[in-house]
């Protein structure tokens, strides 16, 4: 978070009252500004690694996956 902060894409909010651990983020105009762009890569790195698959599979092969990550009690997986 703080490089991010750093390069003024993210800002701090107030964080929940009485309890330091928690931070509230919130992107900036120019991160929002980014979001396009880094869906644009997102997409074409999927298309490239995932392209060849025929969309039946890749169906399956993320099914698997969140399979995976429920039975292991992973709360944040790529596959979000």
């Amino acid at each position: 978070a703080d490089r991010l902060i750093a390069k003024g894409l993210v800002e701090r909010g107030p964080g929940a009252p009485g309890d330091r651990r928690f931070q509230a983020l919130a992107l900036t105009a120019q991160g929002k500004a980014l979001v396009p762009e880094l869906a644009a890569l997102a997409d074409a790195n999927d298309a490239e690694f995932f392209g060849h698959l025929p969309p039946e599979e890749r169906h399956l092969l993320e099914l698997k996956m969140r399979e995976l990550a429920r039975r292991h009690d992973l709360h944040s997986a790529p596959v979000d």
